[in-house]
């Protein structure tokens, strides 16, 4: 494994905090989007639209963060292969 470090962590300790801050922040995304709405361009019919099926918004949160931390690992060399049910807790 390499040992080169990215802004003082190794790489694969930057993709296990990336995966672990994921973590948290799927469990209250819907409140995260609903108070930083102004940040993400969403109206309050977006927010009212994305809780009409929590169970698809919650796959897609998923798979936009999973995407996202396996782009950054491919981007640093590495395989994450992190899958969606790696976030939900066990």
């Amino acid at each position: 494994m390499s040992k080169q470090k990215t802004q003082g962590l190794t790489k694969l300790g930057l993709t296990n905090l990336l995966e672990s801050h994921a973590k948290d922040y799927r469990k209250d995304t819907i409140a995260r989007l609903k108070r930083n709405r102004h940040i993400y361009d969403l109206s309050k019919k977006d927010i009212r639209e994305l809780k009409k099926n929590p169970e698809l918004f919650e796959r897609v949160v998923d798979a936009i963060l999973v995407g996202f931390i396996n782009e950054v690992a491919r981007g640093q060399g590495m395989n994450l292969g992190l899958y969606t049910h790696h976030l939900k807790e066990k």
